[in-house]
């Protein structure tokens, strides 16, 4: 794996992170907070993270279901 592809994919996985609650009608009746506690109850259980830098993306997972 190439720094540029973990940074490409971790890039990608974080942007999806960061709009989770908000771009679909689903995500929106559940709420922000439900779904970042979702997506990081589901990382638990990721066993594939491919390119992605998962300490990263469940920082910034974390750190807005914090606020």
């Amino acid at each position: 794996m190439s720094k540029q592809q973990s940074n490409s994919a971790t890039k990608s996985e974080v942007s999806f992170v960061k709009r989770l609650g908000n771009w679909s009608e689903q995500g929106s009746k559940l709420g922000r907070k439900a779904c970042l506690d979702g997506y990081i109850q589901g990382a638990e259980k990721r066993t594939d993270w491919g390119n992605i830098d998962k300490n990263a993306v469940l920082k910034v997972a974390q750190t807005a279901l914090a606020q």
